[in-house]
């Protein structure tokens, strides 16, 4: 049986602040997802300086590091599968327990050190050309299927608005934009806070009927009952995260 932790992740006294601001709500879902990949759950416990490691890793690239390099050389056959490691994993004392087993005080604390790697807003990673190959590896790690890389060449004795003006006209020929500030920001955590609820239901659907009815009484998004089209909709979409981060590989592999 699941406790509280592990499904209501927003009980009014406990749990995280639904509030669409709060960073904390994706990082605890990056941590609770890992935890549905026994695979790579024990991976991750078999690096017993996994902290330093995390530690060295969000001290050098505190905007790159929101994923962490795999911790076990050959884990995978080919780099490109690796599982996408949440650097919260490792520097979590209490992990693999639930997120919210650790008190508001040390969570607090690695949503303190991770804030850069979650930032809305980052500056844009500005690098020597050619790039350094582990410094390369490093924002393959980081960066999603979503980023353009380019090489960019600008002149330093230009004027400030005009390098301005040169940069906002490149985004526009390449179908960049712009939009609200503030909508972007809610859309990012508010995917943070469903992707959170969307676990609950994925957990619940692993439950019996009756265990499962029972669980979701008492939790506040599930107040109008849990039906078998929305535990079959958060499954898809659940394992759509599996799949994008890799760990579909671990779990199939596995079974076998």
């Amino acid at each position: 049986m699941r406790t509280w932790r592990e499904l209501d992740f927003f009980r009014p006294h406990g749990g995280l602040s639904p509030n669409v601001h709060s960073l904390e709500c994706a990082i605890a879902y990056d941590v609770e997802l890992v935890r549905e990949c026994q695979p790579l759950v024990e991976s991750i416990l078999r690096s017993p300086d996994r902290a330093q490691k995390a530690e060295a890793w969000v001290n050098n690239y505190p905007y790159l590091s929101r994923w962490s390099p795999n911790l076990a050389p050959g884990f995978v056959d080919h780099p490109e599968r690796e599982p996408r490691i949440p650097t919260a994993c490792l520097l979590t004392p209490w992990f693999p327990a639930p997120w919210l087993s650790g008190s508001k005080e040390n969570r607090r604390r690695i949503v303190k050190q991770l804030s850069r790697a979650y930032a809305v807003v980052r500056p844009l990673i500005l690098r020597p050309y050619p790039l350094e190959p582990d410094f390369e590896k490093v924002l393959k790690i980081a960066q999603g299927d979503d980023h353009l890389y380019a090489v960019l060449s600008f002149n330093r004795k230009e004027r400030f608005s005009r390098l301005v003006a040169q940069f906002k006209e490149t985004l526009l020929k390449l179908g960049i934009r712009p939009e609200d500030k503030e909508s972007r920001i809610l859309r990012r955590y508010i995917g943070s806070v469903h992707a959170l609820e969307r676990l609950c239901c994925y957990r619940l659907a692993q439950l019996s009927t009756k265990d499962r009815d029972l669980a979701a009484e008492g939790i506040n998004h599930l107040r109008n009952g849990v039906s078998r089209s929305k535990l079959s909709k958060a499954k898809k979409a659940v394992m759509q995260d599996f799949t994008a981060r890799n760990y579909n590989l671990l779990l199939f592999s596995n079974s076998l």
